[in-house]
């Protein structure tokens, strides 16, 4: 199960969620896109609000970052050879 179905199961807006954890709605997009992990001082509150064990949450956050940016091609500052 991906970040946001947890979410959603919860009938949770990514705000509400972001509230309740005292962060940015955008940190919790950002997690649920897979561009960012939650710190983990954030596991415990999160699997509380998701009413998951750590365990699942983080199986959770591992399933989602898998889904998340593909590796840039070529090196920062460096032209791709095309």
């Amino acid at each position: 199960m991906k970040l946001s179905e947890m979410r959603l199961n919860k009938h949770l807006t990514q705000r509400k969620s972001a509230n309740f954890l005292n962060v940015s709605q955008q940190n919790v997009s950002q997690w649920e896109n897979g561009l960012r992990k939650p710190d983990y001082k954030l596991l415990k509150p999160m699997s509380e609000l998701y009413n998951c064990t750590i365990e699942d949450l983080i199986n959770a956050i591992n399933e989602t970052s898998m889904l998340g940016v593909e590796p840039e091609r070529g090196s920062p500052g460096k032209p791709s050879s095309a």
